[in-house]
C-alpha cells in the first residue's frame, strides 16, 4: 500500500486573522486543540467541517519569523516508521530539515526535502484502537488535488515513486510549459506534477481545497482584502454515477494580498488595494486542466 497525506497545515503569523479568513473563505471551523502538545504560548487551531478535521493552522517559528519566511501550507504523508523514512530519504539524495520529534500524544513527525528541494512532512502516528482511519475523499473542505512544481520532474517522480509507492499514470501535455504528469496513490489520481515556471522561485507543493462555489469563495477573498489565488481547474469534487457532472471547484490559497478568478482562457484580478473591482477580463494562456477521474474539464472547454 502507498503511501498517503492525512493532514494539512499553516504556519502563519497571525492564527487568529488565518481562522477568520479560511472559515470564511473555505467554510472551515477552527477550534483549538485539546491534547497534550498544546503549547499556550503557541495556540493551535484545528480545522474542520461538519465534525470532519482537515488540518490546522499554527503559529510560525521564531527561526521562519527571523529568516523573513512567508506564511504557508505543508502536508503530513503517513509513515510506519519515521525514521526509517528519513533514512530511505537521505539514501534518495534528500536530505532531513526537521529530524524525527515526537508530538505528545500524536506520534513522531520530520520534515524532508527532495533532492530538488521541495519540503513535505511525514507522520508516524501513535497506534490507535481502532486504528485511524483515511480521510473521506471528495467533501467540500477537504484536500482535493496535490501539486508539485519542481526543477527536474523526472527525478522527483522517481524520488516520490521510491519514497513513498506513488505512480505515475498518465501525461497531459501543455506545450512550452512541458508535460503535467498525474500521480496516483493507491490507483487513485491526486497529484499533478509540472516543471517550476520562471517566475516561481523554487521548488514546492501546493494544496487545493474543494469548496462548494469557486465565485462565492473568490469574492469572498477580495471582500476580505486577503489573498488567495483561486484557480478553477475543472478538477471534480466528486463524480455523480455517470461520470460526467463537475459537483465542485478547487481553490489554492496564499496571503500575499492578490485574487486571481479563472475561466477557460480568461482571468479577473482582484487586488488587496483599496478597490476590489476586478481588471478588464484578458486572455491569459491556459492552465493544465485536469481532472482526477480522466477528462478535460467543462469550464475550459466553454473556455
Amino acid at each position: 500500500m502507498a503511501n498517503g497525506f492525512i493532514w494539512y497545515e499553516l504556519m502563519t503569523g497571525d492564527v487568529a486573522a488565518a481562522a477568520r479568513f479560511y472559515g470564511a473563505v473555505v467554510g472551515w471551523e477552527a477550534t483549538p486543540f485539546q491534547g497534550e502538545a498544546q503549547d499556550p504560548q503557541r495556540p493551535y487551531l484545528v480545522l474542520g467541517r461538519s465534525g470532519v478535521m482537515t488540518g490546522g493552522i499554527m503559529d510560525m517559528p521564531d527561526m521562519m519569523r527571523q529568516n523573513g519566511a512567508p506564511p504557508q501550507w505543508t502536508g503530513y504523508v503517513m509513515v510506519d516508521d519515521v525514521d526509517a523514512a528519513v533514512a530511505k530519504t537521505q539514501s534518495l539524495g534528500g536530505s532531513a530539515i526537521v529530524p524525527p520529534t515526537p508530538i505528545p500524544g500524536i506520534g513522531r513527525f520530520a520534515v524532508i526535502a527532495d533532492p530538488q528541494g521541495a519540503t513535505i512532512n511525514m507522520l508516524q502516528p501513535n497506534p490507535m484502537d481502532p486504528p485511524t482511519p483515511p480521510p473521506p475523499q471528495g467533501q467540500v473542505g477537504q484536500c482535493g488535488w496535490h501539486e508539485l512544481l519542481t526543477t527536474d520532474q523526472k527525478g522527483a517522480l522517481d524520488f516520490y515513486g521510491q519514497m513513498f509507492g506513488w505512480q505515475k499514470v498518465r501525461g497531459h501535455d501543455m506545450g512550452a510549459m512541458g508535460v503535467y504528469e498525474l500521480l496516483a496513490i493507491d490507483g487513485r489520481e491526486t497529484i499533478g506534477t509540472m516543471t517550476k515556471p520562471p517566475m516561481v522561485p523554487r521548488s514546492g507543493w501546493l494544496y487545493y481545497f474543494i469548496v462548494e462555489d469557486i465565485n462565492a469563495a473568490a469574492a469572498c477573498g477580495a471582500q476580505r482584502r486577503q489573498c488567495a489565488e483561486w484557480a478553477s481547474r475543472g478538477a471534480r469534487r466528486e463524480l455523480d454515477p455517470a461520470g460526467t457532472r463537475p459537483a465542485g471547484r478547487h481553490v489554492r490559497a496564499r496571503e500575499d494580498g492578490c485574487v486571481t478568478v479563472r475561466r477557460g482562457r480568461a482571468r479577473a484580478v482582484y487586488t488587496a488595494r483599496r478597490t476590489s473591482r476586478p481588471e478588464p477580463l484578458r486572455e491569459h494562456p491556459r492552465l493544465p486542466c485536469v481532472c482526477p477521474a480522466g477528462g478535460a474539464s467543462p469550464v475550459c472547454r466553454q473556455g
